[in-house]
């Protein structure tokens, strides 16, 4: 459909959500979008706004620590945790625990003798 006074609206009273397809596609009143199928984008982007509820972030690992503790809401217990150390260095770094709703932590079997400056990802 065309529209000459703006965007397209399906249920703007915000009381329902959508649903498309015979629930192949649902859309909650909260935003929450669910897909049976695939999705196929160029890009996708994090809001990392909400620093407590973060699933994206950045860190470091401080000289002479073997541990840090990463404190986020968006952790689960089955929370598979992505890290790309953004610091040379001879030992990795590995995901030792998560705290479902709370945090999670990085360690290294030894300490290091400079800071190590890592990124992180949450996938539920």
């Amino acid at each position: 459909m065309n529209t000459s006074s703006g965007p397209r609206k399906l249920h703007s009273d915000g009381f329902n959500g959508v649903d498309i397809l015979g629930s192949k596609v649902v859309i909650a009143t909260n935003g929450d979008i669910k897909v049976a199928g695939q999705i196929t984008a160029k890009k996708v982007n994090i809001d990392t706004a909400d620093v407590a509820s973060a699933s994206l972030g950045e860190a470091v690992l401080p000289t002479g620590t073997t541990k840090i503790t990463i404190n986020t809401k968006s952790v689960t217990s089955k929370s598979k945790i992505f890290l790309t150390p953004k610091t040379k260095t001879s030992e990795p770094l590995s995901v030792t625990g998560q705290v479902n709703g709370q945090s999670f932590d990085i360690e290294t079997n030894s300490a290091l003798n400079k800071d190590i400056k890592f990124s992180w990802w949450i996938v539920n």
